[in-house]
């Protein structure tokens, strides 16, 4: 990830991309907190770079796993929302 963001300029695409990869990971890992962390930066990347994107949707479904995963249903429930209505609009 460090050398990603290193090579391309803030707020491009492929750093979220790194970030969703290894928010992944953390999660995978039961590291929630740190994959959430992640998945937000990843979501206001890829919103900055095209609101509306199968990648921002895709961004908030994430958010809405890791938020259920730790317990906070109403707060995934809300992603999960958002990434519904992304998705049908596209």
């Amino acid at each position: 990830l460090s050398i990603t963001e290193e090579r391309l300029p803030a707020g491009h695409v492929n750093i979220a991309v790194a970030l969703t990869r290894l928010a992944e990971i953390y999660s995978e890992r039961e590291r929630k907190n740190d994959a959430e962390q992640l998945y937000r930066r990843a979501y206001d990347i890829f919103e900055k770079a095209d609101p509306g994107s199968v990648d921002a949707a895709h961004a908030l479904n994430n958010l809405g796993l890791v938020t259920a995963d730790t317990g906070r249903i109403g707060e995934a429930e809300e992603f999960y929302n958002r990434a519904i209505e992304r998705y049908q609009k596209l």
